[in-house]
């Protein structure tokens, strides 16, 4: 019932507990939801870093798609960084380091987008959904943040 009160609380809660559940050792609390979170989250992040350095190292990528990949690539490492250190921040108790780790992920992913979004004609090569629950899974852990800071 915990995760269902947990996950409520967030824009995704379906998603939420999907992405919780089977990984969840113990109790769950928000702290323990949060941590499984930014977990799932970081295992996707390597899903799309592993796509984005097979898209750059294929050869029939164009240079402007491969100077973009490059940003992202650059860009999604960074989210990473942010992520570990909103595990670290979690150790801690550092809950202002969390939300700003959290919002650095958010605004990572987010440039990613951008970039492509502002060449010329070049698209984002990775699956839609792949995208949309990358952004899916970094609101949940602001959100399931949110309610650690109350």
């Amino acid at each position: 019932m915990e995760i269902k009160k947990i996950c409520h609380a967030t824009e995704h809660p379906v998603l939420c507990a999907k992405s919780i559940l089977p990984y969840i050792k113990g109790a769950i609390n928000p702290l323990s939801a949060l941590q499984t979170e930014i977990t799932t989250f970081l295992h996707l992040l390597d899903k799309a870093l592993a796509l984005l350095k097979a898209f750059d190292n294929d050869p029939s990528t164009s240079s402007s798609t491969s100077d973009c990949l490059k940003v992202c690539l650059d860009i999604y490492r960074s989210a990473q960084a942010d992520l570990k250190q909103a595990l670290d921040a979690i150790d801690t108790s550092d809950r202002a380091l969390l939300k700003s780790m959290l919002s650095g992920a958010i605004t990572d992913l987010g440039t990613c987008e951008d970039t492509f979004a502002e060449s010329s004609g070049d698209e984002l090569p990775l699956d839609n959904d792949l995208v949309s629950t990358l952004r899916m899974l970094a609101t949940i852990c602001m959100d399931i943040a949110a309610v650690l800071l109350i």
